[in-house]
């Protein structure tokens, strides 16, 4: 079966904008269920705000991996990486806290679970230009003037996602290949395909010009005096 040039051209192009647009369709990361009641991941758009105390220096960044710290304060990071949510959030000594998907935070006694009591809201950031905020680590990221001046709410607020607790958003650098579909799998390889036929095709081509031009040269008449 042969193919035309311009047959080949469509059906790359097509399989290239279908998987295009199936990756880029893809902006937010995988979520892994932890089991850890701080552990959070944002379901839609937005980051969650982070202070570093020793640069003092706010960060954003969607990996939620929290917990508390001996001050009650609900943190990321290690002692030496202290990362403090912000607006910080900050639980009685002892008390079991409940983190809900809208960002309310509350705690109760293990003797007393129908005395809840509120400890604040989760806010998020989000930006007009969030493609050119800085990367300054793997899940941390610093505001510029591209990015845009960041704006914060409440999740499930404007344009803000909600929080699932007990699931992690996998990073862009963990294990890529754990979240290649076998879609995409099947689209790239059906690219591969054409653009071999598609390098075939043009090699045929050239070949049958240079045969038509050798005919042409033969078929001139020797010019005489």
């Amino acid at each position: 079966m042969r193919f035309s040039l311009q047959t080949l051209l469509a059906v790359v192009t097509i399989t290239a904008v279908c998987l295009g647009g199936l990756c880029l369709a893809r902006n937010e990361g995988r979520l892994v269920k932890t089991g850890k009641p701080l552990n959070l991941a944002i379901m839609g758009e937005g980051y969650f705000q982070i202070e570093l105390e020793n640069c003092n220096r706010t960060l954003y960044t969607r990996h939620g991996n929290f917990h508390l710290d001996a001050n009650g304060d609900l943190v990321a990071g290690t002692a030496a990486d202290r990362r403090v949510l912000f607006p910080r959030v900050t639980f009685p000594s002892g008390a079991i806290p409940v983190l809900t998907t809208q960002g309310d935070t509350h705690s109760h006694d293990v003797g007393r679970p129908e005395e809840i009591m509120s400890m604040g809201q989760i806010q998020l950031a989000s930006f007009p230009n969030p493609e050119a905020l800085k990367q300054v680590a793997d899940d941390l990221y610093e505001a510029t003037d591209e990015s845009g001046a960041p704006m914060s709410g409440h999740p499930g607020s404007y344009s803000f996602g909600l929080l699932r607790p007990g699931y992690l958003e996998r990073g862009p650098s963990d294990k890529w290949f754990a979240d290649v579909k076998p879609l995409y799998v099947l689209l790239l390889g059906f690219v591969m395909v054409g653009g071999c036929l598609l390098l075939r095709e043009l090699r045929a081509q050239r070949r049958e010009l240079a045969k038509l031009q050798v005919l042409m040269s033969n078929s001139v008449p020797p010019r005489t005096c």
